[in-house]
């Protein structure tokens, strides 16, 4: 289905109706909606309760019994305290590796930060994604006409927005300052602009939802057993261990199915990781592999976030994509994993779920 453009109910202004925004509203048997991200933005200005529990995670009573008898503590590399501000070191490595590769950071860890910083500002990420969305649009023109000089006017008049919204107090000054630490980087090509993207959703995965969900508190492993693929998938020869592709995928699959996961739900980010197999099978350059990985990790934590998996998907994935990033060997070793698992999970999850 081709974007739409509609007509703001409160400004008069047009603004598209994205053909992803309009499977998603259609899923979720909404009606299309009738202002503009920006409108939209100004009616939500009422910050949402910082406080949290699990029950109110958008997990039931099974799943925290479940955390209760397998979560071990947090390690500390994951669970260190994170700014209430922006970092003023924050992008100063910019987007890319020294490879010209999106770095695991912009993914991951500064994503994280800045969802936590805007959290604390009281900015969900329905807010978030309103902007994401302006931004979208001007992505799909770029791709459209290819010309970037066009792209970064729009980025111009896209930053006078933020600010309009700052002067209104629509937004928290740090998501202005967001904006402006990521500007200067966005408008230097198109590259830099789709590393921009990247970024910003994975920032929308990691903010608190309306449902007061933060995919952030299951990064750590809550749910799943302390010593989970302890080491590696290998044993001292370089051969899989047996608990590699039998006992974890059984004990794994027992979880998922606690936690409410459904089979049509992980075949696809089983077949996700599937088709960058076939792609690394294809070229032979692991290290070109490693934004995908990455992205795939973003990814549950994106689908956590719209209840599509469980938190508890968040931590497995997580954990995996950290051996998997090492080397090809290791992430091969990921994708025999899995295999397993959807094996293991015939039969055992229930069958259909809500789509992504």
């Amino acid at each position: 289905m081709p974007d739409k453009k509609l007509t703001c109910k409160d400004c008069q202004r047009s603004f598209l109706f994205t053909e992803r925004e309009q499977k998603d509203f259609a899923l979720n048997r909404w009606d299309p909606p009738k202002r503009c991200p920006d409108c939209r933005a100004a009616k939500k200005v009422t910050a949402p309760s910082a406080e949290m529990s699990v029950a109110k995670a958008g997990v039931t009573q099974s799943r925290t019994e479940l955390a209760a008898n397998f979560s071990a503590a947090a390690p500390t590399t994951r669970a260190a305290s994170v700014p209430d501000r922006i970092p003023a070191d924050y992008l100063h490595k910019g987007y890319f590796d020294q490879r010209g590769l999106l770095r695991r950071e912009i993914f991951a860890s500064e994503a994280r930060n800045i969802a936590n910083v805007l959290n604390i500002r009281g900015t969900t990420s329905t807010r978030l994604r309103s902007f994401y969305n302006t931004l979208e649009a001007i992505n799909y023109h770029l791709q459209q006409t290819g010309d970037f000089n066009n792209t970064k006017v729009k980025l111009a008049s896209f930053q006078s927005t933020v600010e309009y919204a700052k002067a209104r107090k629509v937004v928290p000054s740090e998501f202005h300052d967001f904006i402006e630490r990521n500007l200067p980087l966005a408008e230097q090509d198109s590259e830099s602009f789709a590393g921009f993207l990247e970024h910003y959703k994975s920032v929308i995965a990691y903010a608190k939802t309306d449902k007061n969900f933060s995919a952030g508190d299951w990064i750590a492993g809550q749910g799943l057993p302390p010593n989970y693929l302890k080491g590696s998938y290998y044993d001292e020869n370089g051969y899989l261990r047996r608990e590699t592709i039998i006992e974890w995928p059984k004990v794994i699959v027992d979880i998922f199915a606690q936690a409410f996961l459904s089979s049509t739900a992980l075949r696809r980010f089983y077949n996700k990781l599937k088709g960058l197999d076939t792609k690394f099978q294809f070229n032979r350059e692991f290290y070109r592999l490693l934004p995908n990985l990455y992205a795939f990790e973003r990814d549950a934590a994106y689908a956590a976030a719209r209840q599509v998996v469980p938190g508890v998907f968040i931590g497995f994935v997580v954990k995996n994509v950290d051996l998997a990033s090492n080397d090809e060997k290791g992430f091969k070793g990921f994708v025999d994993h899995f295999q397993s698992i959807v094996a293991f999970a015939k039969g055992k999850l229930k069958e259909g779920g809500k789509g992504e």
